[in-house]
């Protein structure tokens, strides 16, 4: 092997190696863009999921609030409904000269005993029962109680009580007064005092009789009463199913749309300003198929419907009858459209737009399996790992495709 062949034989291999680095280097960059693009992909359905995180939890305290609001004026009105008919029992206390004293003994002087007469009103539409009027002296005990086994509504009755006669006029009568016990028709127990102040009371188990049966029942409106906790699971039951409905309709929410539309400004440039497609009917799109439909292209209208924010990551056309066959042309690179990925905000729109030139070549190309149809659909794949599926178009036919072919036979004729 002369050395002229080796030097050549080197220099051939150095350059196969220094090709291969730079095939290697080219591999490795389209690699990393890819890695590049699927970690900004996932930094944002991250960030996405984030925000309706956030706002979920913000949902979830404001419905907790509603839930103690709700619950409190619930407990407010069964507290209202639970007094209902012991408010309506009124008591009132008069001083004066005992009036069961003759009219003799009035007239001498020895008649005249200072008395307290308690007066007990029932108003409401049903009996109280076991009523016990409390005699007092300030705070201490004074005699004996008076019992009344009920009052019937609109009924009333009044008991008295002496003063001793040997009590010095120094001493403030209003010290002297009484406070009054009663069971209500649903078995509560209550103590009315002389300022029309109304306390419910637990029952002590000796009072008269019917007490003890009454205390062992739970009263209305309490946590024990079956009623309260039916009303309490519906109110679980409604809260589940709000919250089953918000997760659904809460978030980004992307709807596609399929439509033949135009940009004017490319059309007749100088003479339209605006930048936003225009959407002819099928008629005047028809209209076009004479002059090879110049102008028009398909697009693909992306419309975030939701709540949050969503990056539209590419979109893709498909036209078999499963859906799954990509017929090789996209969006990503189009000049003409919303360049992707797109972040889409809430009650925003995006275009992905394709010539319809470019489709047709597609779907008349002689390698494509006709009996696969002219409908195309597009595939958006969202930055959240989604997908959305837009509205099947036919793709038209040109004429040349559809006038029939002439032989040799018809042309001799």
């Amino acid at each position: 092997m002369s050395l002229i062949f080796a030097t050549q034989l080197t220099a051939v291999a150095t350059a196969a190696l220094a090709v291969f680095a730079i095939i290697t280097a080219i591999f490795a960059f389209l690699a990393y863009r890819k890695q590049s693009r699927e970690v900004a992909a996932i930094e944002q359905q991250v960030k996405d999921q984030q925000e309706l995180t956030q706002q979920q939890a913000g949902l979830l305290e404001i419905q907790g609030r509603q839930l103690d609001l709700q619950q409190r004026q619930f407990d407010q009105q069964a507290g209202e409904r639970r007094r209902a008919q012991a408010s309506r029992v009124f008591m009132w206390t008069e001083f004066g000269v005992y009036s069961r004293a003759t009219k003799a003994q009035r007239a001498s002087g020895d008649g005249q005993l200072e008395a307290v007469t308690v007066h007990i009103k029932n108003t409401s539409e049903q009996p109280v029962y076991d009523v016990v009027i409390g005699w007092h002296k300030g705070t201490a005990p004074w005699g004996e109680p008076d019992e009344i086994p009920g009052l019937l509504p609109d009924e009333q009755e009044h008991r008295t009580h002496t003063l001793d006669p040997d009590l010095p006029s120094t001493v403030d009568r209003t010290l002297f007064g009484a406070a009054v016990r009663f069971r209500d028709a649903a078995g509560a127990h209550w103590l009315l005092r002389p300022g029309g102040q109304l306390t419910e009371e637990q029952p002590s188990g000796n009072g008269a009789s019917g007490s003890a049966s009454s205390a062992e029942r739970p009263a209305l409106g309490t946590k024990h009463d079956p009623g309260h906790r039916r009303t309490r699971l519906v109110f679980a039951v409604i809260s589940l199913t709000w919250q089953v409905i918000t997760y659904a309709w809460s978030g980004s929410r992307v709807r596609v749309d399929t439509r033949f539309g135009l940009y004017l400004q490319h059309i007749l440039p100088g003479r339209v300003q605006s930048d936003q497609p225009t959407f002819p009917t099928d008629q005047l799109v028809a209209a076009t198929a004479h002059q090879g439909y110049p102008g028009i292209l398909l697009f693909a209208v992306i419309q975030n419907i939701g709540r949050l924010p969503v990056t539209v990551q590419e979109c893709l056309w498909h036209g078999n009858e499963q859906g799954k066959q990509h017929l090789g042309f996209g969006t990503i690179g189009n000049p003409l459209g919303t360049p992707l990925p797109y972040r889409l905000e809430p009650g925003a729109q995006c275009y992905a737009v394709v010539d319809l030139a470019t489709a047709m070549a597609v779907v008349d190309a002689p390698a494509r399996d006709k009996t696969a149809g002219r409908e195309v659909w597009p595939v958006v794949q969202l930055g959240n790992g989604r997908q959305r599926k837009g509205k099947a178009v036919e793709i038209p036919v040109t004429q040349e495709a559809a006038a029939p072919p002439t032989g040799p036979s018809s042309s001799s004729s």
